[in-house]
Formats: C-alpha cells, sequence, structure tokens
C-alpha cells in the first residue's frame, strides 16, 4: 500500500497518487477546521491536473466521502481507467488522505 504523503498545495494539502504512467489522480484539501460537529475541510478529487470533483464537508463522515468519491468516479469511468481503477479502490485512497489529514495538520 503506497503511504499517503501530505505536501503543500493551492494553499492546503494535496496526494497524489498514480494509476497507471498516463493518469494520477491528485487528493486535496484546504480550509481545514474543528467544527462542533467534527473535522471540516474543502476536498478535492482531480486526474491529470483537471478537477473531477470536491465538497465541503465532515472528513470523518463517511457518508460525505462515499458521495464524493462516487461523484469523482463517474469521471474516471468516463476516462477509460475504470478497469484498471476500481471505484473501490478510489474510496480507499480518499478515505487514508482524510483519515490522517487532521494528525498531519496538528503536527505542523
Amino acid at each position: 500500500m503506497v503511504e499517503v504523503i501530505y505536501k503543500p498545495a493551492n494553499g492546503g494539502y494535496a496526494w497524489l497518487q498514480e494509476l497507471d504512467p498516463a493518469h494520477f489522480l491528485e487528493f486535496g484539501s484546504r480550509d481545514l477546521r474543528l467544527e462542533r460537529t467534527g473535522i471540516h475541510a474543502v476536498v478535492s478529487v482531480a486526474m491529470n491536473g483537471t478537477a473531477l470533483a470536491w465538497s465541503n464537508f465532515n472528513i470523518e463522515r463517511d457518508e460525505d466521502r462515499v458521495r464524493l468519491a462516487n461523484s469523482a468516479y463517474t469521471h474516471i469511468a468516463s476516462n477509460g481507467v475504470a478497469a484498471a481503477y476500481p471505484k473501490n479502490f478510489l474510496k480507499n485512497a480518499l478515505d487514508r488522505f482524510c483519515f490522517g489529514r487532521w494528525d498531519a495538520h496538528v503536527s505542523g
């Protein structure tokens, strides 16, 4: 499993994941904040530098991550990458990106 490495990008942090030599995904987050209902951020998914989907939500809620992954995956499927990168791979990568995001934020 590839380790999530957060890199500063666009006023927040991003993680690049290669799908194949011609395609890479970028998971991004900005405006990370602790609110009464949990940890919120604007989270985005892009492929090869083109935004696929984004949302402002509680990154701890599975339902919110599922919606973002499903929205992004409709674009991935239309690019012919779906056979090599199933929907559950995208959801797992998004989960891993969000899971460590707060710890990376507070650790500096």
